[in-house]
């Protein structure tokens, strides 16, 4: 999420606007908005999961699963990034991230739903999609 805090001038630029929405309670979702640095777009609370569900995003343990999961969350703590451990185990850990480019229309244009708990898009990929969305008008 801070990689996209970092890049989000740019998606402004484009004319486009980053919700992130986690299954969080608001109040645990705090320290996105009130801790330096500030995320600068909005970040929303599903407790119930209602937009997990309308678009179709996963829950399981198996998100915890795949190994491939756990070598990006290590490679974020060497890179000095701290798990929110006590939110995870609080609100629950048997969620897939998921990635949506919606167009101005409300019509989805691009869906990334994540194979484990840490596979969410990238800013590279993120700015691929809109490429190719701007490429096909």
């Amino acid at each position: 999420m801070r990689q996209f805090a970092a890049r989000y001038s740019d998606l402004r630029e484009r004319g486009l606007e980053l919700v992130r929405v986690f299954h969080s309670p608001v109040e645990a979702l705090a320290h996105y908005v009130e801790s330096e640095p500030r995320v600068p777009f909005p970040v929303l609370g599903d407790p119930e999961r209602r937009v997990y569900r309308a678009f179709g995003v996963r829950r399981g343990l198996g998100a915890l699963l795949k190994p491939s999961g756990w070598k990006r969350a290590r490679e974020a703590a060497a890179a000095g990034l701290k798990p929110r451990w006590r939110d995870t185990f609080a609100h629950g850990i048997s969620g897939f991230p998921a990635d949506f480019l919606i167009g101005a229309d409300g019509r989805i244009e691009r869906v990334h739903y994540g194979a484990n708990f840490t596979d969410s898009l990238s800013v590279a990929a993120a700015f691929e999609w809109l490429e190719r969305a701007d490429g096909a008008g």
